[in-house]
């Protein structure tokens, strides 16, 4: 009994921070070098066991007031990361595509419900203190956390961490106790609490991240929850006939590059092809859950007319995996991406 230590990339934005973090680490650890000096080589996943962000929580208008119409709309409605800016749905997505594309689990360090946290009525600390424990002591806490719990399993969740059991940080808007109790005794039945016992107990909600195999995927504009793209060309890839890469060559895990999500029920031998476009000296190298699977040789194609390539044939865990799609040479536009058995 606890005696593993696993180390985790810890970000407060996974997007911006964490993905850049991930591409020094592969490029830095991936090679033997003599300066700056490396002696072995390694794999993210040789050095971290899981990443991700903060997953804190709240209403699409966060806790303003105690009235009772104020409190219906914020249990009513579903967990937004930032107060009506970012779906935590969306956020999680996000995060497990970006951690799961290196190898790694997708692990919250901290999170929870955080009801009042940005004071959005500029109340005193008195005021917000009286605030966040109406909220957080209401019976409609516990099945507003198990709906937040579905979004972080759907997206292929592995461990979430909450913050924190009490205290008077920030009016103590994270509380799991109930401080209108005086038990005495470790507060086990608080609202928060319950819901934890709830989640421990219950089945967990399906996947629904990824795109279920065999398909076509789409690299458009459209469509882009069905992947992640990334790199120096990132803002201007996303065209009508696809998604353009472009290798660096001296450091390809700075290439441009492609996450793609997809699930399968069961352990599966498939196999992945490109129908590419405007394709100059391209080499692509086809990666499942950070492990390099294969690598395709594109024929130049200068028109904006797909041609399909070779297969690069991949092993599929059952439930989630991240395809990526990276060029170590060369320019690509990728219309599509085919995963079939």
């Amino acid at each position: 009994m606890m005696n593993t230590i696993r180390p985790v990339l810890a970000s407060w934005g996974a997007n911006n921070y964490m993905t850049e973090q991930l591409r020094w680490a592969e490029g830095f650890y991936g090679s033997v070098r003599s300066y700056p000096s490396n002696s072995t080589v390694r794999s993210v996943s040789d050095i971290w066991y899981g990443a991700g962000a903060a997953t804190y929580y709240t209403s699409s208008t966060d806790a303003g007031s105690t009235s009772a119409s104020a409190m219906s709309a914020y249990f009513s409605d579903v967990p937004w990361l930032v107060a009506g800016k970012i779906l935590l749905s969306d956020e999680l997505a996000t995060e497990s595509t970006i951690t799961h594309g290196y190898g790694i689990k997708f692990v919250s360090y901290e999170g929870g419900p955080s009801p009042g946290a940005s004071n959005p009525s500029g109340l005193s600390r008195t005021q917000l203190n009286n605030l966040t424990i109406a909220y957080n002591i209401d019976p409609r806490m516990t099945n507003w956390m198990q709906s937040a719990y579905d979004n972080w399993t759907a997206a292929g969740g592995d461990l979430l961490n909450y913050f924190i059991y009490g205290g008077d940080f920030l009016g103590g808007a994270w509380n799991f106790s109930d401080p209108t109790k005086t038990t005495g005794l470790s507060d086990t039945t608080s609202p928060k609490m319950l819901a934890l016992t709830a989640i421990k107990n219950r089945a967990p909600a399906p996947l629904t991240l990824g795109t279920s195999l065999p398909a076509v995927i789409p690299m458009n504009q459209s469509t882009q929850l069905q992947f992640l793209s990334f790199g120096s060309s990132k803002n201007t890839s996303f065209k009508s006939n696809g998604a353009k890469l472009i290798a660096n060559p001296s450091a390809p895990a700075y290439s441009d590059a492609l996450l793609i999500p997809v699930r399968v029920t069961s352990a599966s031998s498939m196999k992945v092809k490109l129908a590419t476009n405007m394709t100059s000296g391209a080499q692509v190298e086809i990666a499942v859950n950070g492990q390099p699977s294969g690598i395709l040789n594109l024929a130049n194609n200068n028109t904006y007319s797909s041609v399909s390539s070779t297969a690069a044939y991949v092993t599929l865990p059952a439930g989630l995996s991240v395809i990526r799609v990276r060029p170590l040479y060369g320019t690509v536009s990728v219309a599509s991406v085919t995963v079939s058995q």
